[in-house]
């Protein structure tokens, strides 16, 4: 579980997505095979800085050491991809 807020997205095409990966060896993020997961993440359409609960996000299926990453689409030289997102509260829940 996560919160996420945005701000400046002026394009649909500025995204964020959520990964999870367990062969990451913590520095070749391409060599790594990531899988994408469900969560509720925030639009063009939200509020600026208004943070969004991304709800439980399960990750169950998984075991052993588990990364997560966030890619966001955008773009440093075309403003209309100049958006950023903010990410707050990031908590893992585990069974042992």
């Amino acid at each position: 579980n996560f919160k996420m807020a945005q701000h400046h997205l002026d394009s649909e095409e500025n995204t964020v997505e959520v990964f999870v990966s367990t062969d990451f060896d913590g520095s070749d993020v391409l060599a790594a095979t990531w899988d994408a997961v469900a969560a509720t993440l925030p639009t063009q359409s939200n509020s600026w800085y208004d943070f969004i609960d991304s709800g439980l996000v399960d990750l169950s299926s998984y075991s052993g050491i588990l990364h997560v990453g966030f890619k966001v689409t955008g773009s440093g030289t075309d403003q209309d991809l100049d958006g950023a997102y903010q990410l707050d509260d990031f908590t893992i829940l585990a069974e042992q």
